[in-house]
């Protein structure tokens, strides 16, 4: 990756979080921060910028949509963001896109579409 550096996760789910985490570190992505927590997320990246967020959908404190809405309201400038999802929804989808979301990535994980998407990424970054 030339442009895309740092990236963050956020998913209430350890193994999932650590899954995402090393793949997205073997496309290669410098840095990769894993949190369970959308609020603490929130809080991290009112701090620390990065290039691009991953948001799981269901979380027990807020769903993805609320957090990534949370997130346009405090930072002066949005990431890419993808909602990560076990539930492959086109309502969830379109909702995702209507929000101004970068895509949607589905569980199980595949590396091939996170690469590629996350290639694409870089490209316009």
């Amino acid at each position: 990756m030339k442009r895309l550096k740092r990236a963050l996760i956020v998913d209430d789910n350890n193994t999932n979080l650590m899954v995402l985490k090393e793949l997205i570190e073997m496309i290669g992505v410098q840095q990769v921060i894993a949190e369970t927590n959308p609020i603490y997320a929130l809080n991290i990246l009112k701090k620390t910028p990065v290039d691009c967020v991953l948001i799981d959908q269901n979380m027990p404190e807020m769903s993805g949509l609320t957090l990534y809405e949370e997130l346009k309201k405090v930072l002066q400038t949005t990431p890419a963001t993808f909602l990560v999802s076990a539930i492959d929804d086109s309502d969830l989808r379109v909702r995702a896109r209507n929000l101004g979301m970068e895509g949607f990535i589905s569980k199980p994980f595949r590396y091939e579409i996170i690469e590629r998407m996350l290639r694409d990424l870089d490209s316009r970054l």
